[in-house]
């Protein structure tokens, strides 16, 4: 998937999103922990993302056996979110990942 094509499908996503959120009671008061993942093309892209998501709690695993795939998964520290700040967050994930060879796979968000 292209960087545009990333950036897009995580945007149109939003809106179902923040409806959800919204339906289990999260406000623009509430604090939340983002939780994303990213997949990378190899364990040298993989790693050098999770060194830029230095103020992020973040990790790199590996599945499969034969053709092994590289996943960058982790959280935000508890922060108060609206869907414009989801937006700008999304947008900037997004970047970050592109820039290690990596792509934005998704996101949720916990309760702290």
């Amino acid at each position: 998937m292209a960087y545009n094509d990333n950036i897009e499908h995580q945007l149109n996503m939003l809106e179902a999103t923040w409806e959800a959120f919204k339906e289990n009671g999260v406000t623009e008061e509430t604090e939340l922990i983002l939780e994303f993942v990213y997949l990378s093309p190899n364990k040298e892209c993989a790693y050098s993302l999770n060194e830029a998501l230095e103020n992020y709690d973040s990790s790199v695993r590996s599945e499969g056996i034969f053709k092994k795939k590289w996943f960058i998964d982790g959280c935000s520290h508890s922060i108060t979110v609206s869907k414009e700040i989801l937006e700008e967050w999304l947008t900037f994930m997004v970047a970050l990942g592109w820039e290690h060879q990596c792509e934005f796979d998704g996101f949720g968000a916990s309760m702290p």
